[in-house]
């Protein structure tokens, strides 16, 4: 079953231009079975998530989660019902996802950091790393999250590469998601469950069992020559 983990909406992310009964249609035209809401801080308040997910009858399955920006970066979770005082700070978001029995996952990680170097240094011939696959390993956040979003569809090829790379040094399973903010990249990055998913808890369950896959989908994704790494992305 094909998940887009991580998408924003007109409802709880100003910066998105993505009306949900849009994100619907589309995201079944790209193949998805599936789509997770990620507003920024916030889920959808329940009545309204529910008239979503109950209209036109569209089979289509909607999770109701959050991105939320912590102290240690941007988090994906999900279990929640809604934002609570104090999660801005991740270990507090850590206590309260257990009690709730919630998903922590960390968001595009080193994106402020890694994205801006890679897109100054495209073509440079001596790409370094401004952080080593060891430094990053030791980031306090993967220590608190669930899993790592390796793939998503704002991120740098050599971006998810290396968070391929960490999820695999941390044996931290790796999600995929577009984070999309308009109908154009939904599903572009995604996650293949192995099991058929069709409420929050089977959804919970199987990102606990980490019986799923990241999945880069972008047609004619460019590799870079000059970034030695053999992790081969699925397409």
């Amino acid at each position: 079953m094909l998940i887009d983990l991580h998408i924003h909406t007109i409802y709880g992310s100003s910066c998105s231009v993505l009306n949900p009964k849009d994100l619907i249609q589309h995201a079944k035209l790209a193949g998805l079975q599936g789509g997770c809401l990620t507003e920024h801080n916030q889920a959808w308040q329940i009545d309204k998530f529910q008239d979503l997910v109950n209209g036109d009858g569209h089979g289509f399955l909607l999770i109701n989660g959050m991105e939320v920006n912590t102290n240690l970066g941007h988090v994906l979770v999900f279990g929640l019902p809604g934002y609570v005082q104090g999660i801005n700070k991740a270990d507090k978001l850590r206590t309260i996802a257990d009690r709730e029995g919630g998903v922590l996952i960390a968001a595009h990680p080193f994106r402020s950091e890694l994205s801006a170097y890679f897109n100054f240094n495209l073509h440079s011939c001596n790409i370094e790393l401004p952080i080593t696959l060891e430094e990053a390993c030791q980031h306090p956040l993967f220590q608190l999250v669930d899993a790592i979003e390796a793939i998503n569809g704002g991120s740098t090829q050599e971006e998810m590469e290396f968070c391929l790379q960490i999820s695999r040094q941390l044996n931290k399973a790796a999600t995929g998601g577009s984070d999309a903010h308009s109908i154009h990249g939904l599903g572009c990055c995604a996650t293949s469950f192995k099991s058929d998913i069709k409420s929050m808890e089977d959804f919970i369950a199987a990102l606990k069992s980490g019986e799923f896959q990241a999945v880069d989908r972008r047609p004619n994704v460019p590799r870079f020559s000059n970034w030695p790494i053999n992790y081969e992305l699925v397409s």
